[in-house]
């Protein structure tokens, strides 16, 4: 069997969970065409010291990387290493990475709690769900990529523009219904534009949050992710520092989280993506204990 048929096999036999509702109607033999034949977008951000992939301000500290280990010649220097490796120091949310319910919605033994600012339907058992107890099949699905950058400056400086419900409902009467187990995602072209390196990349994030000199990316409102919430939608995606716009950051957050949703954030390359017909994978470094992760983003498009 040639290589390239061993690799197609693998691949059709991971995606197996993403193909799920074809596999029921059709033979293995169908998965692997679909799977092998398909194209993937990479839809990773490059994670870089020198660019805003860490989250601005005081909230998080850089991203740091340091040579812990490099290679030498060990006929010249038998006691010196012989391998390369790097130490990385990070907050948690770096990069292409999801938030976890436990991000915002506080575990019960705090005794705190949160108030959702659009129904009273949030749970709060949500909060002790981290990184690790988040299941695989909540980050796959059919993708629905909704077009957002008509929204891209119409807000004031220091806020975000808001994608509404009616705006969702829009893209749906043309589109389609959004199902249950789809991945919603919103394209907005907010970080393939400000994604720079610095001082140019402050524009991404701390001139928002900070300085309040520029306008924040598009983000969905609280009623946006409870109305997804409610209609069996578990993953929300988007090209955009956070899934909360910034004047309502939390209360997006909660809305979401809250219902037991997961956010995928810091996604490039959706201008690539159709807005149905092509399949979502995200998969998160398995963490026990944190509020999130980066990972690996893909999209198929069969």
């Amino acid at each position: 069997m040639s290589k390239k048929k061993v690799m197609g096999l693998f691949l059709a036999l991971a995606l197996v969970g993403v193909f799920a509702s074809i596999a029921c109607a059709a033979p293995a033999d169908e998965i692997a065409r679909l799977a092998t034949k398909g194209k993937v977008i990479d839809l990773r951000m490059t994670n870089d010291p020198n660019y805003p992939c860490f989250w601005g301000g005081s909230q998080t500290p850089p991203f740091m990387v340091w040579t812990n280990a490099y290679i030498d010649d060990p006929k010249v220097r038998p006691d010196r290493n012989v391998w390369y490796s790097n130490t990385l120091t990070f907050d948690e949310h770096l990069g292409t990475h999801f938030d976890a319910p436990s991000h915002f919605i506080p575990k019960q033994a705090t005794g705190f709690s949160v108030a959702d600012v659009v129904t009273s339907k949030i749970d709060p058992k949500w909060g002790e769900v981290d990184c690790d107890e988040c299941l695989a099949e909540w980050f796959i699905g059919p993708a629905k990529v909704i077009d957002c950058t008509d929204l891209i400056g119409k807000a004031d400086k220091g806020k975000s523009p808001l994608i509404t419900v009616d705006f969702v409902k829009d893209w749906e009467s043309r589109y389609g219904k959004i199902e249950p187990g789809d991945v919603v995602v919103f394209y907005t072209s907010y970080c393939p534009r400000y994604y720079k390196p610095f001082p140019a990349g402050n524009r991404m994030v701390y001139d928002v949050i900070e300085k309040g000199t520029a306008v924040g990316w598009p983000g969905p409102a609280p009623e946006t992710a409870a109305y997804l919430a409610d209609k069996g939608v578990k993953c929300l995606a988007g090209d955009i520092p956070s899934m909360g716009p910034w004047q309502v950051i939390r209360n997006t957050h909660v809305a979401g989280l809250g219902r037991g949703m997961v956010y995928v954030e810091q996604l490039m390359n959706l201008d690539k993506l159709p807005p149905t017909g092509a399949y979502f994978i995200f998969i998160p470094v398995k963490t026990a204990g944190v509020s999130g992760g980066p990972g690996g983003a893909i999209a198929i498009i069969p």
